[in-house]
């Protein structure tokens, strides 16, 4: 009996939409970052619960982590559950043990977020008998040249239904399919250079895999070069290119590229400025469980913005994402506590919400607590930890920030003005 983690998921956050009109806005394009990696050598696998394997309950479940600057779990949250509440808890205590590289922006190390799964699978010797024959019949199409029967041999390697994980040879196989041009071979090769699953780190040369399985219509490939596109990773930043690769994976419903392709349409962006396209993309991915849709949706309905102005359904959307532990979400809706606005006023609340989001690496979260922490809004002063918060905001390329930082002993400087 064996659980092992298959798949480790990377997110856009979607640094820079407006958290406080004052606080100043940093688009995502602008940012070059790095999120956060695990050392999967760290990692102690998790205790299977007696109840659970006496139950022989299996299943994935999906978490997202806070990882702070030193690389430790600051916070977790359960996503999506595998369907066993023992399971997902295991496994949650168990990543958290894990040590991970901390995300960089602009090559400054900040807290953020960043998502996995865990797959809990019991190994019986029906299933392991199982799994070994559908091998041998994916080797047998592919000496027949059935490439995709390659790909599929790949991923059974990569240590689930039964096999026994084997990084090197999945990687092999992945080499072999997409040289004869299989799309999702070529993705998941692209994935295995990119991350050093099972082959040397070559992210140029992972680039040109993505843009090969893109082009035959993989749409997280798609998805991938769109954002690669946006940041100027490997290739040349390219906004116009970034939107259209976007466009193409969310027209195949691909719903983080629907978030993605939204926020291009409302800053317009690569495309033509659109609100009212932009908020039908927001509700598509919102609908689908993406935080950071529900917060951009969410701040739509705040505004007025490509939809009616309506505070309920603001509160509605961004309470969504901020369970979901999204910054921009917790930030926004830390002010709406302080301010009373839809909410309970909750001076508490407010700096609960505004204090994870800081932590969760939203730049406006931590311009505007230093501020308030210089001035004493909502709190005690205090003028030296204030200047922190505001020093790292500045240096993140909060303007904003640094004119505050700049100011921090004018008395007369009022807070939303």
């Amino acid at each position: 009996m064996k659980s092992n983690i298959f798949k480790k998921k990377i997110l856009t956050p979607a640094l820079g939409l407006a958290m406080l009109a004052s606080a100043g806005s940093i688009s995502a394009g602008e940012q070059q970052d790095t999120r956060p990696i695990a050392n999967f050598n760290s990692c102690q696998k998790p205790e299977w619960p007696k109840e659970a394997l006496r139950k022989e309950q299996t299943g994935t479940v999906t978490l997202s982590f806070l990882i702070d600057e030193d690389g430790t779990v600051r916070d977790s949250v359960i996503v999506k559950s595998s369907g066993a509440p023992l399971l997902d808890e295991a496994a949650q205590r168990g990543i958290e043990r894990c040590q991970f590289s901390p995300a960089k922006v602009n090559g400054i190390t900040v807290g953020a977020w960043t998502q996995m799964q865990y797959v809990w699978t019991i190994e019986t010797p029906e299933q392991t008998k199982e799994a070994l024959a559908q091998a041998e019949a994916y080797r047998a199409s592919a000496l027949k040249g059935d490439m995709t029967a390659v790909y599929k041999l790949g991923m059974l390697y990569r240590g689930v239904n039964g096999l026994p994980q084997n990084l090197e040879y999945a990687a092999k196989m992945f080499l072999l399919a997409a040289e004869r041009g299989q799309a999702d071979a070529q993705y998941e090769l692209a994935n295995s250079l990119t991350y050093g699953m099972g082959v040397p780190k070559n992210p140029e040369q992972a680039v040109g895999y993505y843009q090969k399985a893109a082009e035959q219509g993989n749409a997280k490939a798609q998805l991938k070069l769109g954002g690669l596109y946006e940041t100027g990773t490997g290739v040349v930043r390219n906004a116009a290119l970034a939107a259209e690769w976007y466009r193409k994976a969310a027209d195949q419903g691909d719903h983080a590229s629907e978030e993605k392709l939204g926020g291009y349409y409302e800053s317009g962006t690569g495309v033509e400025h659109s609100d009212s396209k932009a908020a039908v993309l927001y509700r598509k991915a919102a609908e689908a469980e993406i935080p950071a849709a529900q917060t951009h949706l969410g701040l739509m309905y705040l505004r007025g913005k490509g939809v009616d102005k309506d505070l309920s359904q603001a509160i509605v959307w961004i309470g969504k994402a901020a369970q979901q532990r999204h910054p921009e979400a917790e930030a926004t809706l830390g002010e709406l506590y302080f301010a009373g606005k839809g909410v309970p006023q909750s001076e508490s609340e407010g700096w609960n919400l505004l204090q994870r989001a800081a932590a969760g690496g939203n730049v406006q979260a931590m311009a505007v607590m230093g501020y308030m922490l210089t001035r004493g809004i909502h709190t005690a002063p205090d003028l030296k930890q204030g200047q922190i918060w505001l020093r790292k905001a500045a240096t993140l390329g909060s303007t904003v920030a640094a004119h505050w930082l700049d100011s921090s002993n004018a008395p007369n400087y009022i807070f939303g003005d």
